[in-house]
């Protein structure tokens, strides 16, 4: 779950690129790569129906309702991991305080875990921080040379979802820029990005896994002097 839908383009596009770099991220069909990774597309159908609000303040709703919305099921089969994945700014800073409540230890701006678990298949991914850890939205983790693009002559301003007259925003920049040029952009600024994301679904695979049942005489014979 991202703060935005044009994130979700530019994730799409890094796995496809990075591919040979993250195979656990990928499933070859039809033979292409696509992204083994599946991605909440924000709407008003969505957020109608699981009642999530936009942005940060959808995300904070999600993971402060999500052990209480799990308890009206009776099977839980939780097979796959949800990832909420925010910038590292002051957008998600309601965020970061629940996360924290949920996961015992300190989020913020400042640390630089690979995920927090949040409790069943819940985990928070944030940005890349940067050494030292800096503010950071996932339009940074493009080259300069990307964001300096222009579009109808215009810059671009990452701050705008839409754009105005002065500058186009990021569902532009995501549709106009990143997706048709994607097979020649450079998108090794996402490898932290992508390591966290393949380090967080190989973490929940792990804790998902059934115990080991280990035979009686099995038993036995490794306790056997």
């Amino acid at each position: 779950m991202t703060e935005g839908i044009s994130d979700i383009t530019y994730l799409k596009c890094a796995i496809r690129s990075r591919a040979a770099h993250f195979p656990s991220l990928i499933t070859p069909r039809d033979g292409k790569d696509e992204p083994n990774v599946g991605f909440l597309n924000p709407s008003g159908t969505s957020r109608s129906i699981l009642d999530l609000g936009n942005g940060a303040s959808g995300q904070n709703k999600l993971i402060n309702e999500y052990e209480n919305r799990l308890k009206r099921y009776r099977n839980l089969p939780l097979d796959n991991p949800v990832i909420v994945l925010c910038d590292n700014d002051d957008g998600p800073k309601e965020v970061f305080k629940t996360a924290a409540k949920k996961n015992g230890k300190p989020v913020d701006k400042t640390t630089t875990d690979p995920f927090y678990h949040l409790g069943h298949n819940l985990y928070l991914m944030k940005v890349p921080e940067g050494a030292p850890p800096a503010m950071k939205d996932i339009e940074d983790l493009f080259l300069s040379a990307v964001l300096s693009e222009l579009f109808d002559g215009k810059p671009f301003n990452k701050k705008k979802e839409h754009g105005d007259h002065t500058a186009y925003g990021k569902v532009a920049f995501a549709d106009k820029v990143v997706r048709p040029k994607a097979s020649s952009i450079d998108f090794s600024g996402f490898d932290t990005l992508l390591e966290r994301l393949a380090a967080c679904v190989a973490d929940y695979a792990i804790r998902s896994a059934p115990p080991t049942v280990v035979p009686k005489a099995a038993a036995a014979a490794v306790g056997a002097p």
